[in-house]
Parts: C-alpha cells; sequence; structure tokens
C-alpha cells in the first residue's frame, strides 16, 4: 500500500525470558521497559521531527520533536493513528509498525530525503543502542544526527476530514414568562 510506512523491527536478546516489559498503556514513558522508538525526521531539517515507540507488549507511543526538544519540546500530547503489533518470540521480541502517510507533513515528489534515527532500549543492561550514534548527554530527540533515508517517492497528501456538529440553544430567562393572577 502506497499510501502507509511499514517498519518491522527485530529486536534480538539472548535471554528473551529476561526482557523487562513494565508499561501496556499508550504513550505511557518507554524509559523503564525494552522498547524501540523510531524518529522519522519528513523535511529533513535537522529539527523537527515524528517519533513513533513500542514496547514487547505493542503499545503505541507517539510524539513531535520541535527545535530539537531543546528546552523541553517534546509533545506527548500529539497522538497519531497508526497501528503497531508486537510479540515476544525465542529469538527476541519483534514489532511492525503501519503508519498512514496522512499521519505525517512532508514534501511529496521523487527522490525525497529523510533524517531516521532508531533507539533501542534494553532495561535489563540499562542499554540504548542507537541506529545513528547520539553524543552522551543527549537522547533520541537529537533530530541533527539522524542518518539518511533518500531515494524516496512520495505521493501528496489526501486528506479530508469530516467533522459533523450541530449548535443549539435553550433560553431558560423566567423573566420573560407571564404569570397569570
Amino acid at each position: 500500500d502506497s499510501q502507509n510506512l511499514y517498519i518491522g523491527t527485530i529486536s534480538f536478546d539472548s535471554e528473551p525470558d529476561k526482557i523487562i516489559v513494565s508499561q501496556s498503556r499508550r504513550d505511557a514513558d518507554l524509559s523503564d521497559t525494552d522498547s524501540i522508538e523510531v524518529l522519522l525526521d519528513t523535511f529533513n531539517d535537522g529539527q523537527n521531527a515524528f517519533v513513533f515507540g513500542t514496547n514487547p507488549f505493542g503499545i503505541e507511543y507517539d510524539g513531535q520533536v520541535t527545535g530539537e526538544a531543546q528546552a523541553g519540546r517534546f509533545n506527548t500530547n500529539w497522538d497519531a493513528d497508526w497501528v503497531v503489533r508486537a510479540q515476544m518470540t525465542e529469538r527476541g521480541w519483534e514489532a511492525e509498525f503501519a503508519i498512514p502517510l496522512k499521519t505525517l507533513r512532508y514534501e511529496p515528489g521523487d527522490d525525497r530525503t529523510w533524517g531516521v534515527n532508531v533507539m533501542r532500549n534494553i532495561r535489563r543492561k540499562n542499554e540504548q543502542v542507537f541506529l545513528s550514534p547520539v553524543p552522551r548527554g543527549y537522547n533520541l530527540h537529537r533530530v541533527s544526527v539522524a542518518a539518511k533515508l533518500s531515494g524516496l517517492s512520495l505521493p501528496a497528501r489526501r486528506e479530508l476530514k469530516l467533522v459533523p456538529y450541530a449548535v443549539g440553544s435553550v433560553n431558560d430567562d423566567r423573566a420573560l414568562r407571564t404569570n397569570p393572577v
């Protein structure tokens, strides 16, 4: 489907019975659980990005980074429309993300480049592993160090939302009533 971005991960673990999973609710903090987070800098500007994450229970974690998250500019209140499935396996745990392109803002066209980084949290080892190295003292939200994914052909965004609504009012002004004598 050309209208979705699919990401698959395999988190190999030689001791899968020791994987730590402590969260099961949407947008729960992923720092205390084994997890995967994917950063997508869809304008390749090194400043702004979308983050999607999960743990072996398959929770949905998402947010937006603006200004490379300086001064705490990471918006976890942004709730995107996407799906993730995860499961424990004999080789560790695996996850599959399906992110509709209409969820993201990007420049359509051919030969586009996005910044991409991935962080794996291995909780029992207090270890974080990145696709593209992040300097000590920083985290995944350091958008400017993301790897580059180039050669993307991106369709025009099609987003039409119809939201039905109704407006009404009730006037209960008792002063307008007349009382019979």
